[in-house]
């Protein structure tokens, strides 16, 4: 679940449509003033999904071509021209960083 805010209150909490997770959810507002939340889904694969025009667009997967995703996603508002940033922990214990830009996640 998930609560906007509008005009300096908070709106009633609001379950993400298909976003599943055991864990922890990460939450930032990009460079573009746009709110986006990171978790690990309950398949082990990390996903992002953002809020736009009022409404939860569906989640995407980031990074899908790392190994299993051991921890809940760290995530931040980007640097050097990037929307945003996620850092993660595979099952080896690695650990691996992601870039928004353009409204995609850069290969890690």
């Amino acid at each position: 679940m998930a609560s906007p805010r509008s005009g300096g209150k908070w709106l009633p909490a609001e379950v993400v449509k298909d976003a599943w997770s055991k864990d922890r959810v990460a939450a930032t507002v990009t460079t573009e003033g746009a709110v986006r939340l990171a978790f690990r889904g309950t398949d082990g694969k990390l996903y992002s999904v953002q809020r736009a025009g009022g409404k939860w667009l569906a989640p995407a997967g980031v990074g899908q071509t790392a190994p299993v995703v051991a921890t809940s996603p760290a995530l931040c508002r980007g640097i050097a021209g990037n929307e945003a940033e996620i850092a993660w922990v595979d099952d080896a214990g690695a650990v691996w960083h992601g870039r928004l830009s353009k409204g995609a996640w850069s290969s890690p």
